[in-house]
C-alpha cells in the first residue's frame, strides 16, 4: 500500500466505516469497488487496471484485524 492510499484512509475514516466486513479495492483517489467476495473485487480491478492492480484489503469490523493483499 502506497502513501497515497494510506493518506486517503486517514482522511476518510467515515467512508471506510461504511464498508466494515467487506473487501475493497483502493487507489489514492478512493474506493474503486467493494464486495463480500475478494475474488469479485479482484476481477473488477483486473478489468479496470490491467497493468497493476490497486491495493485490496478487508475493512475490519470493530473486533477484527486489518488484512491487506498485494497482487502483482
Amino acid at each position: 500500500m502506497g502513501a497515497g492510499e494510506l493518506n486517503w484512509m486517514n482522511e476518510h475514516p467515515e467512508e471506510l466505516e461504511k464498508y466494515q466486513g467487506k473487501w475493497i479495492g483502493l487507489t489514492e483517489s478512493g474506493i474503486v469497488t467493494a464486495d463480500d467476495d475478494v475474488i469479485k473485487v479482484t476481477e473488477v480491478l483486473k478489468n479496470k487496471f490491467p497493468k497493476r492492480i490497486p491495493c485490496i484489503f478487508k475493512v475490519p469490523k470493530k473486533d477484527e484485524q486489518l488484512i491487506i493483499l498485494w497482487l502483482n
